[in-house]
């Protein structure tokens, strides 16, 4: 048989078997390996016949290494990223090949590693410049100090903490934060390179809103060095996919410039903390690159985790992080300063700025609430708009006399168009033996109901003040906006609104809230993390808000009740809380509010069918200028910065929309001498049957429709409808048609009472009782 001559010792004694992995019967070493393992075994003086396996393997790790170093002195190639990735896969699977590291070995190789990074930190300090001494051509070149570089970031990545010599830049910051509620996945990059040679060193901090000090963040969560060259920072993730990022992530995989998701240490390799993650929330990472020998050691709280990069590239370098979820922020610093400190500073100065805007906006809603009530009664002001609108639906011919007044119908559409509850009519008290209601028992009447809600108000403040003293309740708290990390601050029972960015918070926009909507607070829950659930309750339905979609009454940052009545009398007739006329003045994306009418103007009166009304979803886009519409025609969405549309009211008629190109700042005549509108509400009082459910039909899909009818004098309509049903005899066509009246009327009931933005079909009634699942 054929024999065959080992590399090794250069004996020809071994008879060939046909084997691949034959080995040398006098040394040990397998057949076809390469000729530089026999010479490292000689030039070493480690030649052994029959070999020891700790001794075997530490060779081939020797051997592996001189083929296939981790620490080289050329540019990283990215053809060889493939061949490179199978390579690490086996030397982390193990099994029984001939580079598996005995423990004997591996726990020599960890000595070594701490040892060397322990070194390198200790060069990066020594290397430090006096921080002290004065400027002189010998002094040394200042530490290096990074700052995130906005550039370099990802579009919903906020930098925050401007260096001491730019304190007004918008570009340079130790703190970078995504925005809440904006894409996640987003990295950022210093703006400073770090040297070309010797050793330099930096800090990174992350603080995860709802994780505690070492908690797991999750994943994702990337620390390292990237190129000049990497300009994904604003793709999902476009740092861990990408072949231009070295370091590690806080779940314990590391990367050397390949497009796969990194390979997973081993404990012994990159020991963990407490919570099983190389870092977590709160964890002070220090890392320290060796320019010279192209490696990256890594430091959590003081504590080494070892030499894990040992294949740096070449060229410009930058330090780079990815702090992956909204809400998160993470500190860069050089190795003389503290991030926790930088942290601190960073929450002082946030909670400055967050203080400035809330009192900022409690005085705009006192003078706001100035100009309406004045020591709980209605200003002079106030009455004379109040005047002005119960005057709109008298009749034409007593309109402008200065004793007029309202019948029963006229007062009863009034009180519709002002959201008053049907109950409360009777505070009007109009005299029985005629009915008819002035306009100072109107504005009587408005002062009565603002009285009770700021005697209600009063009573409440003083319980929160006396509660407060006790130490019960924290209105502090209740009045931090949505971007502040702390507890709720809600109590049970407390009165609430959805925050500026609801939207951003979860599941908000989905629950029965709207914008401007008031519920109650009637359940709260923590948990497992410390993060606190608000259920509130509104129209009959609950759901469960994450604290930051909620503004408590209790805040001080909501207006008042009182004002709020006021408010929704003087929107719904085109005026502002400043008591500016609004109608046909342009919309802004400023100026409007859900529930609003509006018109086209003249000029461009094809944008719209005619007189519509914005509905809630508007707000999720308002500063692009972006509304939705209800029209005749169904859901429409409009850019007002490139169309202009016009405030109007529930009296703006079709041909007035005409006149809009000359803005006046009257409201119009509710009159409507529409032809086809009269037949039909004539046939209305008639008890015409498919007139009846045609009406119904219409009213039910559209509040401009009903706007229409109503301009016509529906409800005098269906009052002769009554009148006539009861003046006929009882038949089986009589009850039909009544029973239909009867679904019209409360079609217009729930048009009229329902919440301002919404949008669904008014018969059935929206179902009560739904929820979303508790977090």
């Amino acid at each position: 048989m054929a024999s065959w001559v080992c590399e090794a010792c250069g004996c020809n004694t071994n008879v060939d078997s046909g084997e691949r992995n034959q080995a040398c019967g006098l040394c040990g070493t397998r057949r076809g390996s390469s000729i530089i393992q026999g010479m490292l075994r000689r030039t070493g003086g480690l030649f052994q016949v029959g070999g020891d396996s700790d001794f075997e393997a530490g060779v081939m790790l020797d051997y592996d290494d001189a083929i296939h170093p981790r620490s080289s002195h050329h540019h990283h190639d990215d053809d060889d990223d493939d061949d490179d990735d199978d390579d690490d896969d086996e030397d982390n699977e193990g099994g029984n090949n001939d580079g598996e590291r005995s423990p004997r070995r591996a726990a020599s190789q960890e000595t070594r590693d701490t040892e060397l990074a322990e070194e390198l930190l200790e060069r990066a300090k020594n290397e430090l410049p006096s921080i002290t001494s004065t400027t002189s051509p010998t002094t040394p070149p200042p530490p290096y100090t990074p700052y995130w570089s906005a550039p370099h970031s990802g579009t919903s990545i906020q930098i925050s903490l401007p260096p001491p010599s730019t304190p007004t830049s918008k570009t340079l910051g130790s703190v970078a934060h995504p925005k809440e509620g904006s894409d996640e996945g987003r990295c950022v990059r210093a703006e400073s390179k770090l040297p070309a040679t010797g050793v330099v060193a930096w800090r990174v901090l992350f603080e995860h809103p709802t994780r505690e000090n070492g908690k797991s963040m999750g994943g994702c969560y990337l620390v390292g060095i990237t190129t000049e060259s990497f300009n994904q920072f604003s793709e999902r993730s476009g740092l861990q996919q990408s072949r231009s990022f070295w370091g590690i992530e806080d779940g314990g995989r590391y990367y050397e410039g390949r497009r796969q998701h990194g390979r997973q240490l081993s404990r012994a390799e990159a020991p963990r903390n407490k919570e099983d993650v190389l870092f977590g929330s709160g964890d002070e990472i220090t890392v320290v690159a060796d320019m010279d020998n192209r490696t990256m050691s890594y430091w959590r709280n003081g504590e080494v985790i070892g030499t894990i990069v040992k294949n740096m590239p070449r060229g410009n370098l930058y330090p780079v992080a990815t702090p992956f979820n909204s809400g998160v922020r993470v500190v860069i610093c050089g190795l003389h300063q503290e991030p926790k400190d930088i942290l601190k500073l960073f929450h002082e100065q946030n909670a400055k700025e967050i203080q400035e805007k809330v009192k900022e906006r409690k005085e705009t809603l006192i003078r706001q609430k100035e100009v309406l009530i004045r020591n709980g009664k209605l200003t002079q002001e106030v009455g004379d708009v109040l005047r002005k609108i119960c005057s709109l639906y008298a009749s034409p011919s007593l309109r402008d006399t200065p004793n007029f007044s309202l019948t029963s119908i006229e007062a009863s559409r009034l009180w519709y168009r002002c959201g008053f509850k049907l109950s409360q009519f009777a505070l009007l008290n109009p005299p029985p033996s005629t009915g008819d209601v002035t306009a100072d028992m109107f504005v009587d009447t408005v002062q009565v109901l603002v009285g009770e809600e700021e005697k209600r108000e009063e009573e409440e403040s003083k319980k929160r003040k006396e509660e407060k003293a006790e130490g019960n309740i924290d209105d502090d708290n209740a009045a931090a906006p949505s971007t502040t990390p702390s507890p709720s601050g809600f109590i049970i029972g407390d009165k609430v609104e959805l925050s500026e960015d609801y939207l951003q918070k979860g599941d908000a926009g989905s629950g029965p809230l709207k914008q401007f909507d008031r519920g109650t607070v009637v359940e709260i829950q923590t948990g497992h993390r410390g993060d606190n659930q608000i259920r509130v309750l509104h129209n009959s339905r609950k759901w469960w808000y994450q604290p930051a979609a909620l503004r408590s009454e209790r805040s001080g940052l909501l207006e008042s009740s009182s004002v709020m009545i006021l408010r929704e009398i003087l929107r719904a007739h085109a005026f502002s809380i400043s008591l500016e006329p609004l109608q046909n003045t342009p919309v802004t994306p400023n100026s409007w509010r859900p529930g609003d009418w509006v018109t086209p103007q003249q000029t461009s009166s094809n944008i719209l069918p005619g007189m519509s009304r914005i509905v809630a979803d508007s707000s999720r886009a308002r500063d692009t200028g972006q509304v939705s519409l209800e029209t005749t025609e169904g859901t429409k969405r409009l850019n007002i910065l490139k169309n202009v549309i016009l405030h109007s009211s529930c009296f703006h008629n079709e041909s007035q929309a005409a006149e809009s190109a000359n803005p006046s700042p009257t409201l119009s005549d509710p009159s409507s001498d529409n032809a086809d509108t009269q037949n039909k509400l004539k046939k209305i009082a008639s008890l015409d049957l498919t007139t009846l459910n045609a009406m119904t039909k219409e009213i039910s899909t559209s509040m401009s429709i009903l706007a229409s009818y109503f301009n016509a004098d529906l409800i005098s309509f269906i009052v002769s409808g009554l009148h006539l049903s009861a003046r006929i005899s009882s038949s089986s066509n009589n009850e039909v048609a009544l029973s239909a009246l009867c679904k019209l009327t409360l079609a217009v009931v729930h048009q009229l009472f329902k919440s301002p933005q919404e949008t669904a079909p008014s018969l059935p009634p929206p179902p009560t009782g739904g929820s979303n699942p508790p977090p």
